[in-house]
C-alpha cells in the first residue's frame, strides 16, 4: 500500500506518533522524512530524521501480525 501524502500531512502523522510513543515511554523513536521512503527492509522502522541522519527502531522483540508489528507486554518488566 502506498499513500501520496503532503509534507503537512506527514508532519501531522509524525507529531501524533511522537506523542503516542512519548506516552508509551519509549525513546529514540523517529519518523523518516527522507525521500527513500519505501526502500527500508521490514526488520527496521525508521521513524524521524534528526540532524540529517536517520535513527532507527528495530523490531527484534516484535511479531508481525498482518501488516503491523506488535509487541507483547511480557517483553517489559514492571
Amino acid at each position: 500500500m502506498s499513500l501520496d501524502l503532503s509534507d503537512e500531512q506527514i508532519k501531522s502523522i509524525e507529531n501524533k506518533l511522537n506523542e503516542f510513543f512519548s506516552y508509551m515511554k519509549w525513546t529514540n523513536i523517529r519518523i523518516n522524512l527522507g525521500k527513500k521512503k519505501f526502500k527500508h527492509k521490514l526488520k527496521r522502522l525508521s521513524l524521524r530524521e534528526k540532524e540529517g541522519r536517520n535513527e532507527e527502531f528495530f523490531t527484534e522483540n516484535m511479531n508481525k501480525e498482518g501488516n503491523y508489528f506488535v509487541v507483547s507486554s511480557k517483553n517489559y518488566s514492571q
